[in-house]
């Protein structure tokens, strides 16, 4: 297996979309997202930075 399939598991990519989309309340929200979801993504926020670390 190399380095970075070590790296890239299943648990990290449900953990990262877990992260990114947890706050979204519809499915369809996934594809298109109403902005004041989206706007989560965009807006200085000191704790979701340094989550994202």
């Amino acid at each position: 297996m190399s380095s970075l399939e070590e790296h890239l598991t299943p648990a990290l990519l449900k953990s990262a979309i877990s992260f990114w989309f947890s706050h979204l309340t519809s499915e369809q929200h996934l594809v298109a997202p109403p902005r004041e979801a989206a706007s989560r993504w965009f807006q200085r926020d000191g704790a979701f930075d340094n989550a994202c670390l």
